[in-house]
């Protein structure tokens, strides 16, 4: 498979944290980060992997377990433009799209399909949501929509995509967080004095809760349905955005779809060779103690 076909980066602060048992003589490598597993109290390693359209790793890197999504693009970009490989589509998630890394990716002729964050307050995206048009199905739960926001050489390529499927699961869990929210809230008038304090706070700093509902008058909470309907109309969507024209709408949904490779390779990491937990020898003070690791799957 040619290299100069779509490479995907995929995000660091999830991709792989490679944990340690603490031992305080490896190197800064070894740093606190901000662990799915929320364990605080044991050192990692950020992995992150390139991977070609087709999956086959080629290229990874290793940080401090405290490294940002935000700064190793920079990085990236630089080594796979040391391999001279021509023209490539750098296809990344949420995490990786700020507008400073959007204009390294586009060094050297280069190309992105990034995911935009709906729900972040941007304009431009707020626009792109609310442009009118229909969906096309390009495959069984996959039905896109090309929105163009802008005009001239500032005008941005934005590709709606609507999952049905993903749809009825994201209402059907919107109605069960309801449905406890509405539960905690009848709790909560049945408290008072500190007990009502601690719980009103406990809901307002909830990160699934404190969404969905607002003050009123009095001071008390309520559910916020502008904000629940807001909610319903994302149901099984997602936006990308991309920096090239020459893309058919379905080449960038399905681009952007590949990312779950990277995830599938990383799930490898964790289940299949079960880097999950690494122990740190005393005799090593090295990042060698636990190397990147590359993950290529071939048919049977």
């Amino acid at each position: 498979m040619p290299l100069q076909k779509i490479v995907k980066t995929g995000k660091p602060y999830h991709l792989k944290e490679v944990r340690y048992k603490r031992d305080h003589r490896v190197i800064h490598y070894l740093t606190s980060g901000v662990p799915k597993d929320r364990r605080p109290d044991l050192p990692q390693i950020v992995i992150g992997l390139a991977v070609t359209r087709d999956g086959i790793p080629i290229r990874c890197w290793s940080w401090p377990g405290n490294t940002s999504d935000m700064t190793v693009i920079p990085e990236v970009k630089r080594d796979l433009t040391g391999w001279k490989l021509g023209r490539v589509v750098t296809v990344a998630d949420r995490g990786f799209s700020s507008e400073g890394n959007l204009r390294i990716l586009q060094e050297a002729g280069g190309h992105y399909i990034v995911g935009e964050r709906m729900t972040a307050g941007k304009p431009i995206v707020e626009k792109a949501l609310a442009h009118p048009g229909r969906f096309r199905s390009v495959r069984e739960n996959l039905e896109v929509k090309e929105v163009i926001v802008g005009d001239g050489e500032a005008r941005v390529r934005y590709v709606l995509v609507r999952n049905p499927a993903e749809a009825r699961r994201d209402a059907a869990r919107l109605e069960k967080h309801l449905e406890k929210l509405k539960a905690e809230l009848a709790k909560l008038k049945e408290l008072d004095g500190s007990a009502h304090s601690k719980a009103h706070c406990r809901l307002n700093s909830h990160i699934t809760y404190k969404k969905y509902l607002k003050m009123d008058s009095k001071g008390n909470f309520k559910i916020n349905n502008q904000a629940v309907k807001e909610m319903e109309h994302l149901d099984g969507r997602y936006l990308i955005r991309t920096s090239d024209d020459t893309l058919s709408v379905e080449d960038v949904a399905l681009g952007y779809k590949q990312l779950l490779e990277v995830e599938r390779a990383f799930r490898t990491l964790k289940t299949t060779l079960e880097l999950k937990a690494c122990l740190s020898p005393q005799r090593r003070t090295d990042t060698s103690s636990c190397p990147p690791v590359l993950v290529i799957s071939s048919p049977r």
